[in-house]
């Protein structure tokens, strides 16, 4: 096994977990903003969005663009 195949390796175990951790971060914090704003159902409509990671983006940033406008 050469250092190169070694490197690659440790890349593909690592890269899981770190985008895992990533959704999972987006997930509670989506939660919590939605939580602030919407009470118990935000927790539920923030770990929605946060297991989708695309529309959890675009929902993040719609949040901290137009949040307060939006949800009053």
């Amino acid at each position: 096994m050469s250092k190169d195949s070694a490197e690659e390796n440790l890349e593909q175990e690592t890269s899981v977990p770190i985008q895992t951790i990533i959704r999972i971060g987006l997930m509670a914090y989506l939660a919590n903003i939605c939580y602030g704003y919407m009470g118990t159902i935000g927790i539920v409509l923030g770990i929605v969005l946060g297991v989708i990671p695309v529309l959890g983006s675009i929902a993040l940033i719609v949040i901290l663009i137009w949040g307060d406008s939006i949800f009053g």
